[in-house]
């Protein structure tokens, strides 16, 4: 009994007063001291086992990966569970599991990197590694890839993991942070590049510069050494939060540049926002310079279409969508019919192609879920063909052409500055209101013809191209109360077009689509837009409408 009460007693006063007998804290030995002498603690949680390491031992297992919007290709393989990622290798002649445990491996030990330099954690992720891919950087869906075995080996898939492990698609975002975890990062020449004018766009780190089949090689290494400018400003000033919520370069130009030190006024386009998670491709189609692809949009790029540098790319691409939202816009002002269709398309897949025009017909067309370009600003014409489609035969073709002018001829000379698209306006004298007052611009519109006509003939056959005497002719022939060629020397457009079959056709037959404009538009002043739609959408004959 004292024995117990002694230990009890001696206990009680190692423990400092506490109510249990305990080992007392002390200073931590060095590494060979604890070797000789390994504490007594018990550890509640045993040591991490290696994660490269649990690889080996791992279950293979059969896997496979299902047809999907994005890669439709199914095929079966084997794969490795991980905490960090699920690595599929295609099954084939190819195949081993020795060659699955390495590539499993290499994407753990990537991903591990991330997060040790980043200090963030990362979900799981799901990568499917394939011999071959049809094009030239991995294929990203979600939180999974597909990738090609040489990609994986030379580390190319890198960019795209990254962009699956902290949801990052921006291409620039990865391409920089990239540089930052599993490169040498260097902004060296950026100040003495951007100090060149012609330079500017390539700040707006837009995916088509990083192609150097399409930019040069000076523009494609520029850009990526001011994705990681960029991207490492971001970490200084916000972390990856910053990086993350960042949209588009354009927001951080300003003081980029500043804390660079270049002094280059750089302003990107209007719609740049829109074109920040672009991403830009090389496939094997045999003429394809490359691939776009803009949220639902896919631009394929020709040899020899209507824009084929770098700039010309990112500068379509910017306006192409910025017009859209205008269309948008439009449309639902005036016809809500009309807008639940073209709403609902302007989320569907369409694809664009900008390609040579080997006819020199010089015509683009649209259906609904294809655009073809000869011209890149036909594109929100031919919009409004995929957005407004009716196949219907009780829908002529002039309803069709005249809705496509109703609805894109405003956003040309609002979207692009060239003197084409802004002519209209200069014809006429100052104070009259070309687009509000109808009256006006009828005799307006006359008396320039009576004037031209009169004063100089030998200019004539070159005003048939321009856009806003063709206009102004149009509107004459529709809507004035009288023939306004009439004592004139020359036959109206409608008798050239009905009489001959010659190069004088060809100018008659340029004034279809103002004809089916204005017809269109006072259908819409007499019935209202949405009784129009209904008939359209609903492939009603127009005399029922």
């Amino acid at each position: 009994m004292k024995r117990t009460l002694i230990l009890f007693l001696v206990c009680l006063l190692l423990a400092g007063g506490s109510y249990g007998c305990r080992t007392p804290q002390v200073a931590k030995p060095d590494a060979q001291e604890t070797a000789a002498e390994p504490s007594s603690v018990v550890q509640e949680t045993p040591e991490p086992v290696d994660p490269l390491a649990e690889i080996d031992a791992a279950e293979i297992r059969a896997g496979k990966h299902e047809r999907e919007e994005g890669y439709k290709d199914p095929f079966k393989t084997h794969y490795i569970d991980t905490a960090y990622a699920a690595v599929h290798l295609r099954d084939g002649e190819s195949y081993s599991d020795e060659a699955l445990k390495t590539f499993a491996k290499a994407v753990v030990s990537d991903i591990l990197t991330l997060r040790e330099r980043t200090g963030e954690t990362t979900g799981k992720v799901t990568v499917y590694i394939i011999p071959n891919l049809l094009v030239d950087r991995p294929v990203t869906l979600g939180d999974h890839m597909i990738c090609s075995t040489e990609q994986t080996e030379s580390g190319a898939y890198r960019e795209a993991l990254i962009g699956i492990c902290y949801d990052l698609k921006a291409p620039w975002k990865q391409a920089g942070l990239s540089e930052i975890v599993f490169g040498t990062p260097d902004d060296s020449g950026l100040i003495e590049y951007y100090a060149d004018e012609t330079h500017t766009l390539t700040a707006s780190c837009a995916a088509v510069y990083f192609l150097p089949e399409v930019a040069g090689e000076e523009t494609a290494d520029t850009v990526r050494k001011t994705a990681v400018s960029m991207t490492q400003y971001l970490l200084e000033n916000g972390g990856m939060e910053a990086l993350r919520e960042t949209v588009s370069t354009a927001e951080i130009l300003p003081e980029w540049k500043a804390q660079l030190g270049i002094e280059t006024p750089i302003t990107l386009p209007t719609g740049c926002e829109r074109t920040a998670n672009m991403t830009a491709y090389r496939d094997r189609t045999p003429r394809r310079v490359c691939v776009l692809q803009i949220e639902n949009f896919t631009v394929r790029v020709n040899e020899g279409g209507p824009a084929g540098t770098a700039d010309e790319l990112y500068t379509f691409a910017c306006q192409m969508l910025y017009g859209l939202d205008l269309e948008l816009q439009m449309i639902r002002k005036e016809s809500p019919i009309f807008a639940e269709t073209a709403d609902r398309r302007a989320k569907e897949p369409i694809v664009i192609t900008l390609a040579d025009d080997p006819t020199q017909s010089g015509i683009s067309t649209g259906s609904q879920y294809e655009i073809n370009l000869v011209r890149r600003y036909d594109v929100w014409h031919e919009f409004i063909h995929a957005l407004l489609w009716t196949n219907g035969s009780n829908t002529p073709t002039w309803m069709q052409e005249g809705l496509a002018e109703h609805f894109s001829r405003g956003v040309v000379s609002t979207v692009v500055a060239e003197p084409e698209a802004n002519s209209l306006a200069d014809w006429f004298p100052a104070g009259i209101d070309v687009e509000g007052d109808a009256l006006a611009f009828c005799e307006a519109a006359f008396r320039v013809y009576e004037k031209v006509r009169r004063e100089d003939e030998t200019v004539a056959s070159d005003l048939h191209d321009d856009w806003a005497y063709r206009r102004a002719l149009a509107v004459c022939e529709l809507l004035l109360p009288y023939d306004p060629y009439e004592g004139h020397r020359y036959a109206s457009v409608n008798g050239v077009r009905n009489e001959k079959a010659d190069a004088q056709a060809t100018d008659g037959n340029g004034l279809s689509y103002e004809e089916a404009m204005v017809m269109l538009e006072y259908l819409f002043d007499v019935y209202g837009p949405d009784t129009i739609a209904d008939g359209m959408m609903n492939n009603r004959p127009l005399s029922e409408t």
